[in-house]
C-alpha cells in the first residue's frame, strides 16, 4: 500500500536518512504492508515552488516499487509543479547511489568533506527527463480503473 501523509512514517524515514521532518511543511509518501509496517518511502522538504528536495530510506531491496516512483514524481512534477527534484547522497552509501542513478537522477555537484571521510553528492532530475511520468496511463485511471497498489491518503 502507498500512503500519502503518514506522519509516523515521515519521522521514521527522516531518522533513517539522517535528516529532519516537519509535518507542517514537509510531505511524506511511503510504501507499507497494511497501515503500520513501513517498507520505505520519501520525504519531501525545502519546497520553493521551483525545486524540492527528496530524502529516502527503506528496508531491504524491494521497498521502492514502480508504483511508488510514479506517485512520488507525479506529485512533485504534476501536482506541485516543480521543475527540478534534488537529493543528496553520501559517497559512502552505495545502495542509495545506485537507487538514485537508476531512478534517473543526474549528478550535479559533489562537496568534498560533505560527510565524514567522503563527499556529499548533489543529484537532480528535471521534469522533462523524468521517465516515471510516462507511467501515468499505467497507474492512473479515472473512475476507479486503477491497477497496481492501493494509494491511501491520511485523513
Amino acid at each position: 500500500m502507498i500512503q500519502l501523509g503518514n506522519v509516523q512514517h515521515g519521522v521514521m524515514i527522516a531518522q533513517a536518512a539522517h535528516t529532519g521532518f516537519d509535518p507542517h511543511v514537509d510531505r511524506c509518501i511511503s510504501r507499507s504492508i497494511g497501515f503500520d509496517h513501513l517498507l520505505g518511502g520519501f520525504i519531501m522538504t525545502n519546497y520553493t515552488g521551483s525545486i524540492i528536495f527528496d530524502h529516502m530510506a527503506g528496508v531491504g531491496g524491494h521497498w521502492c516499487s514502480p508504483e511508488l516512483m510514479w506517485v512520488i514524481f507525479d506529485y512533485q512534477f504534476e501536482q506541485l509543479g516543480v521543475q527540478k527534484v534534488m537529493c543528496t547522497v553520501s559517497s559512502k552509501n552505495h545502495r542509495a547511489l545506485n537507487l538514485v542513478q537508476r531512478a534517473g537522477f543526474e549528478l550535479e555537484h559533489s562537496i568534498r568533506d560533505g560527510v565524514p571521510n567522503g563527499k556529499l553528492h548533489l543529484f537532480s532530475m528535471l521534469r522533462d527527463k523524468c521517465k516515471w511520468l510516462r507511467l501515468r496511463d499505467r497507474y492512473f485511471r479515472v473512475n476507479g480503473g486503477h491497477r497496481g497498489e492501493h494509494v491511501h491518503v491520511q485523513a
